[in-house]
């Protein structure tokens, strides 16, 4: 009789444990390759049974600050493989830090994963000197504006500083109309290949 209870108790307590949830980390919003997550694109989901690879929730401010490896989705459980300390550059890239003010950016501002034409404007007083095109095409993959609110905001004036993925060839020139203060980013359609392309983009 006792070792009847005895193999009651402990089937019971197996069923118990096989319906335990956990939470795990989950992405608040869609991601791009490359983007980097702040502490609010994490957030939490529960779950049960075989959860091998999945990051616990717990451990969420060991990954704050690190790059998607490939494109993540509205609610997707994350493994360590999505998500990497550093951002890989491809060989023939580089990234370039751009400080921009009003008029320098589109007036809806900059987004991570943007399209970009990178464009060098006259410096003021120089007469007949045409805008150059520097970059046909170029991803920026991260924004940061004064309140860092990730998405700038150009209608009050505020600096957005942004990094923008170009051609090795290209970043000099880039990088020293940045300085000077007479570079322009437009922003293209989405669907605008890059020239420069990372892997999993």
């Amino acid at each position: 009789m006792i070792l009847i209870l005895l193999g009651a108790a402990g089937s019971a307590l197996i069923a118990l444990r096989s319906g335990e949830r956990s939470g795990y980390l989950t992405v608040s919003r869609t991601v791009h390759a490359g983007e980097q997550l702040k502490r609010g694109d994490f957030a939490s989901a529960q779950i049960a049974g075989d959860t091998a690879g999945l990051i616990r929730s717990s451990s969420v401010n060991d990954y704050v600050g690190h790059f998607a490896t490939t494109t993540l989705f509205k609610n997707q459980f994350l493994t360590t493989g999505m998500l990497s300390d550093k951002l890989e550059v491809p060989g023939n890239g580089a990234l370039v830090g751009v400080s921009l003010e009003g008029g320098q950016v589109p007036s809806e501002g900059l987004d991570s994963g943007d399209i970009v034409r990178v464009i060098r404007i006259p410096v003021s007083g120089t007469d007949g000197t045409p805008p150059e095109v520097l970059v046909l095409a170029a991803e920026v993959t991260k924004v940061q504006s004064d309140s860092d609110k990730g998405k700038s905001s150009v209608n009050t004036q505020q600096v957005v500083n942004a990094t923008i993925l170009v051609p090795s060839a290209k970043a000099t020139a880039v990088a020293a109309a940045a300085a000077a203060k007479n570079l322009v980013l437009i922003r293209l359609s989405p669907a605008t290949k890059p020239e420069i392309v990372r892997e999993g983009r």
